[in-house]
């Protein structure tokens, strides 16, 4: 099974939502209030954290090498590109 895909880089959007939702488990946390967390919040939504630095990574680390050989990307690989 993956745990995580790269097809077209991750959208500021699910980057947010993400980051909101860890905030919230975070305060949770510090609150003491483990009543209404899952195991999603715990372990989920930081293992998708890391596969999507890991992407993000891999994709600048394609550019870097792509331009400093004078090569160009695909549309494919393009797309893929972080968004800003």
């Amino acid at each position: 099974q993956a745990i995580g895909v790269d097809l077209q880089g991750a959208s500021p959007v699910h980057l947010n939502a993400l980051k909101a939702r860890m905030e919230h488990t975070k305060a949770q946390l510090e609150a003491e209030q483990f009543s209404g967390l899952t195991r999603h919040d715990m372990a989920g939504d930081l293992l998708q954290a890391g596969v999507w630095s890991y992407l993000a990574l891999t994709n600048v680390q394609s550019q870097l090498m792509a331009q400093a050989n004078g090569q160009m990307l695909s549309a494919f690989e393009r797309k893929r590109a972080p968004r800003s």
